[in-house]
């Protein structure tokens, strides 16, 4: 059953991807009216993030985010199913990285980088996008999909360009090909640790939060220069990407700052244009004492 539904979905989402963008954006709009006003897809989890977030502002305000968040979340799900298709040449002249010089220095002498993202603009657009755009070999850190078949799509679609994606109990696979040539390690940092990964409490978005240390661990072991991507939307359908540097040396750092770092400047991001960050996850569950 399985097999068969990834066939189905596949079938319808393949003739979509074929679609100009135009199109598509007509689509999005449709489905901004079905998941805001009629399933009214998390709109309590959303409001409740962004009351939480921004308690300086008016409930006419944060409708307002939250109106842009639903319309941009709804271009998000159309822009990623044309990737399926999507040229190399299109791609490239709707998701510039305005500064890969910084990265393209590393890749000439040879050097692997870091990179930390939120879920801003269309997160994975910026990784379809690197893996053609910078000279180094790209790799995602990610959690795999529990529907083998459907995880099988989305690393498809996510690899078309180059991209590799490494399951998080694969370190060993991400350290080891460090050594065989330059790599890009990609790491979104503001999912909320499960179980017992480890965290740093710190204040995110005027919320007590943990934030996930996976990224400093191995920027420590591998002492690589980390760079936090700064996207936003410029307009409908079109992005940039700034990569501003976390730390060049590592092992300079003290214990938890280079999490603060790149936590400070995803939050810097967020409050520029806030519409564009993922609101509709409970971002704030834990309380320190139950993790």
């Amino acid at each position: 059953m399985d097999r068969l539904s990834y066939w189905l979905v596949l079938g319808i989402l393949y003739p979509l991807s074929r679609l100009p963008f135009g199109m598509l954006y007509l689509l999005s709009d449709f489905l901004y009216y079905v998941v805001y006003y009629l399933a009214r897809y998390r709109r309590k989890v959303v409001y409740n993030n962004l009351s939480r977030a921004f308690p300086e502002k008016d409930d006419e305000e944060t409708k307002a985010i939250a109106k842009k968040f639903y319309r941009s979340f709804c271009d998000i799900i159309v822009e990623n199913v044309k990737f399926l298709t999507i040229s190399e040449y299109e791609l490239e002249l709707r998701f510039k990285i305005t500064n890969h010089e910084l990265v393209d220095a590393l890749y000439d002498e040879r050097r692997s980088a870091i990179t930390t993202l939120g879920h801003m603009g269309n997160w994975e657009m910026a990784g379809l996008n690197a893996s053609h755009t910078v000279g180094h070999h790209s790799l995602a850190i990610y959690k795999p999909l529990k529907n083998k078949h459907f995880d099988e799509l989305a690393r498809t679609m996510r690899a078309r360009f180059g991209m590799e994606l490494v399951a998080q109990n694969r370190m060993r696979h991400l350290l080891g090909t460090l050594e065989r040539e330059a790599c890009l390690f990609h790491f979104i940092t503001d999912q909320t640790p499960g179980g017992k990964a480890p965290s740093h409490w710190m204040t995110f978005m005027n919320q007590e939060a943990p934030i996930y240390l996976g990224t400093e661990r191995v920027a420590k072991m591998t002492n690589l220069p980390v760079f936090y991507c700064h996207i936003l939307r410029e307009k409908r359908g079109f992005y940039t990407l700034e990569l501003k540097p976390v730390t060049d040396d590592p092992s300079l750092c003290a214990p938890n700052e280079i999490t603060e770092r790149h936590t400070r400047l995803l939050e810097a991001n967020i409050r520029q244009q806030p519409e564009s960050w993922l609101w509709s996850h409970r971002r704030w569950k834990h309380r320190r004492s139950e993790v």
